[in-house]
């Protein structure tokens, strides 16, 4: 066979002449390749013709055309000229062919248009001279107007794809139909290889009928099945593996690993490659699906199931959960939730140091790092085993919700973070207490045993537990005297003082005080030298309600009536102390009744029947968890947690950092984004996605507020901030703008068109002394010679020019990098280049370095980081100590120099 390139060049053209008929037509096709008008079907091609799934595919390449009236004709046959034309142009070969001007004399008639292809097929051996002028002398028509049959079809096209040989080998052979002995003995070879090949099969009765003349329909199918032989790589063809489909847009990856997203109209046609005959619901194409696209621009009007799914490889990292031997499957858990893997029975388990083992060895709460091929695990690595341990310790901090105590290691001075066990024993002098007595600055002695704390003796309390607590029912509150008064579980009165600095804690409330505290409450007070240091209010919580819908407010009363989404009334008590939200502000209970009318969806926050919040449905921030195209719904997951689904119309606008006209195509799951509400809060109006990206300091203009900045990707973006622009630092301290460092690295949050937010980050610079993969740790030497560790923690972003780097494993011992953590505590890890340079000359002024070119194209004059290091050895010096031709190595990043070393 050919090569698939030659192949693939002439088959373009092939079919272009595949509805060549008559002279008229050739001259058409000829042109018929272009980008103009998308045609999908035609009036005389019924919606369930054999030929179909053809016809569509060669019409939508641009290759074949209807007549002047977008007739196809489907049933008219094709002339043996026409068929030597479509050969020739398959094989590449027409420039070649129309090269020669010598006028050519053949020894049987064919039409002037189709001589030089005719030739052309006669010199490479697509035509048998002898065999063509013996055909000619039987017939009394014209050689080249004579309609093709059959099996001269299947030998010509036998002969274009390069597969002579295969039909010599299969010469001998009985074809498989019922009329073999009607074939010509010439033929018997083509066919058996046409058959072998998929070009070319048979009636439903099993027959071939040689001597058939080949119709259009037939032509489209036989090259369209010769098209599985040759290769797809026209500009309108694309074959890859499905990334994401939905109703509106297909994303693939091609052959060439590029992510190509194309957009599905209501006129794509989607197909299979194990059925010719019917259209499939675009529904059955999954992701990691293999699929053949033709495509118009950014739009796919033809998508073919190749029936072949990708091996897809991926990883995962996080800690075991639970290990099922039985069923073969283990749970992970990640910092974005738990979930299942199965496991391959050839599963490979290795430590982190190589060495083998097996299942059995692995331990709840141990760190793993899973190679998956389709979601099986294939490879297990240990990277860390839980730790078994006890020691004493500073307590730092108490998560009580969260279970997990925060402390300093008295032994090894470290901050070390571990989960409560289920159960753990918590004592002090004796007797068993909870963690709401537990306070930071308490000495203790621990006991961890898998990662989970068992144990806790406390030795040498903050606020002395040895009262123990108070636990009741509050009968009495006097605010002014701080003096509350419970009932016990023995009915007993007990007074207390409260102490000026107690704290009170209701769960779902921001920031209550004593005012919140209701009489019936079901209190846990903590007591220091008999006064109550926190109030834990056990039996009421503050809940939310979204999109409830305003019935009735009595001004008198304060009651409020609602309905709930789901049709429940309810009757709420507004109270001075509730917050009132609308248009991001807050008014007063005075004028709440002329904003808040009846009809008006809001959000209540309420602590039984009073309100704590209540707010406008105006709108909300969250995550897309889903986007429905067919019921035009969109459901977002609140900052709260809250799965809320929402309408959008065709005039909900869409805004996207860095995007001029983004629609709600360009939506993705996982956005994050601010819904705006319509006035009749039915519907979404607008969606406005939030995203952030790391970025170094260029310029910054203070008078105009404008920030320059340059992206990972190498590009540099000017931006302007308004004032209500939030400027912080790691610690969330407001930041001027002309304190914005140059060369510094921030964090901006875009928030649509406009900056939101702009985050300075504390950066390290330094070279690496250490890396310590299992753990996620670098140790950094700084440029003033100080020492640190880093835990670079979930999801560290690690960048070398440009380029992502897979995992920690890829920094090396002596790289020079730049390490820097925003509020968030995400770490971002900038690797520098090396490269070694012969000194020429320093510019003091401007502060440009000049080095000699070891090229013509070798970059010369570079700048300095602001605080960049200049060393010979241990000792820093001036740029302008260097000697002509002295060899130095330069660090750089973003293509600034932050280290010098002179060699």
């Amino acid at each position: 066979m050919k090569s698939s390139k030659v192949w693939k060049v002439g088959l373009a053209v092939v079919m272009s002449a595949a509805i060549v008929g008559q002279t008229a037509w050739a001259d058409a096709a000829a042109t018929s390749g272009g980008e103009g008008t998308v045609r999908v079907s035609f009036p005389d091609v019924a919606g369930n013709h054999w030929a179909q799934k053809y016809i569509t595919r060669l019409t939508l390449l641009g290759i074949i055309q209807g007549d002047d009236k977008g007739r196809f004709h489907p049933d008219l046959s094709v002339s043996r000229q026409d068929a030597v034309i479509m050969a020739v142009r398959m094989m590449g070969l027409e420039d070649e062919a129309l090269k020669n001007t010598t006028s050519y004399v053949l020894p049987f008639d064919v039409s002037d248009y189709a001589k030089p292809y005719i030739v052309e097929a006669l010199n490479k051996q697509l035509l048998d001279l002898k065999e063509e002028t013996d055909t000619a002398s039987s017939s009394r028509q014209a050689w080249g107007t004579v309609s093709a049959t059959r099996e001269w079809i299947a030998r010509l096209i036998v002969r274009a794809m390069g597969q002579q040989s295969l039909a010599d080998q299969l010469a001998l052979q009985a074809t498989p139909f019922k009329d073999d002995k009607e074939i010509s003995s010439w033929a018997t070879g083509a066919i058996n290889a046409a058959v072998s090949l998929h070009i070319v099969d048979g009636f439903e009765d099993g027959t071939f009928r040689p001597l058939g003349s080949v119709t259009r329909a037939q032509m489209a199918a036989f090259l369209s099945r010769a098209d599985v032989e040759g290769t797809h790589n026209g500009s309108r063809e694309t074959v890859g593996y499905v990334n994401e489909i939905s109703g509106t847009k297909i994303s693939v990856t091609d052959e060439q690993g590029q992510v190509q997203e194309f957009k599905l109209g209501n006129d794509v046609g989607f197909y299979t490659v194990t059925d010719d005959t019917v259209k499939i619901p675009g529904s059955s194409i999954q992701p990691h699906t293999k699929v053949y696209i033709i495509h118009s621009g950014d739009s796919a009007y033809y998508v073919e199931d190749l029936n072949e799914r990708e091996a897809v490889e991926s990883t995962a990292a996080g800690t075991l959960e639970n290990l099922d031997l039985e069923q073969m499957s283990l749970t992970l858990t990640t910092e974005n939730g738990s979930r299942s893997y199965a496991i391959s029975p050839n599963v490979a388990v290795t430590n982190k140091d190589g060495s083998g083992s097996s299942l059995s060895d692995l331990l709840p709460n141990s760190g793993l790092e899973l190679k998956l091929k389709n979601d099986l695990i294939q490879q297990i690595t240990i990277k860390s085993v839980p730790v078994s341990k006890n020691g004493e310790a500073t307590l730092l901090n108490v998560d009580s919700d969260g279970g997990k105590l925060t402390w300093l290691d008295q032994s090894t001075n470290q901050t070390e973070t571990f989960a409560l066990g289920s159960p753990v024993t918590i004592t002090y002098a004796g007797n068993a207490i909870d963690t709401d007595q537990l306070n930071p600055g308490d000495a203790v002695f621990y006991q961890v045993k898998n990662d989970r704390i068992v144990s806790v003796i406390v030795t040498k309390p903050v606020i002395d537990p040895k009262s123990l607590s108070g636990q009741g029912v509050l009968k009495s509150l006097d605010i002014d005297n701080k003096i509350l008064a419970i009932n016990t579980a023995g009915s007993e009165l007990s007074a207390y003082q409260i102490a000026d600095n107690a704290q009170v804690t209701i769960d779902g409330f921001a920031s209550p005080g004593l005012q919140d505290l209701q009489l019936g409450d079901e209190l846990k007070l903590q007591l220091s030298n008999g006064k109550a240091v926190k109030i834990t209010v056990l039996n009421r919580s503050a809940k939310a309600k979204t999109l409830s819908t305003i019935v009735s407010y009595s001004k008198d009363s304060k009651i409020l009536t609602v309905q709930d989404s789901s049709g429940t009334p309810t009757a709420y008590r507004l109270t001075d102390a509730t917050s009132i939200n609308y248009d991001y502000g807050t008014i007063t209970l005075d004028t709440f009744d002329s904003v808040f009318t009846p009809g008006k969806k809001v959000d209540i926050t309420a602590s039984g029947d009073k309100i704590v919040s209540i707010r406008l449905a105006t709108s909300y921030d969250g995550t897309i968890q889903q986007i429905n195209v067919y019921t035009n719904e969109l459901t977002l997951k609140t900052a709260a947690n809250d799965i809320i689904t929402f309408k959008v119309g065709n005039l909900t606008g869409v805004s996207i950092p860095g995007q001029a006209s983004a629609s709600l195509a360009s939506l993705k799951t996982g956005d994050n984004v601010r819904i705006q509400l319509s006035p009749a809060q039915d519907q979404v109006a607008h969606i406005t996605v939030r995203r952030s990206l790391e970025a170094r300091v260029v310029a910054v203009d203070t008078a105009n507020r404008k920030l320059t900045v340059r992206e990972p990707a190498g590009s540099q973006t000017t931006y302007t901030l308004d004032w209500n622009t939030q400027i912080t630092n790691t610690v969330q301290a407001s930041v001027a703008l002309g304190n914005v460092p140059a060369d510094g690295l921030v964090v901006i949050t875009l928030f649509g068109s406009s900056v939101e937010k702009v985050n300075v980050l504390n950066s390290v610079m330094g070279k690496v002394t250490a890396v310590d993969p299992a753990n996620g740790k670098l140790t950094v030497q700084a440029f003033d010679g100080t020492s640190q560790t880093i835990t670079l923690g979930q999801n560290p972003v690690m960048v070398r020019d440009s380029a992502v780097l897979a995992g920690i494993a890829a920094i090396k011992q002596g790289d020079r990098v730049e390490v820097a953590t925003d509020s968030g505590g995400k770490t971002y890890v900038n690797v520098a280049v090396p490269v070694r340079k012969q000194f020429s000359s320093y510019d003091f002024l401007s502060k440009q370095i000049v080095f000699k070119r070891a090229t013509l194209n070798d970059q010369a004059s570079y700048s300095f980081f602001a605080g960049a290091y200049v060393h010979d050895g241990n000792t820093a010096i001036q740029p302008n100590y260097l000697l002509d031709s002295d060899p130095v190595m330069v660090y750089l990043l973003d293509g600034k120099i932050i280290e010098l070393e002179k060699l």
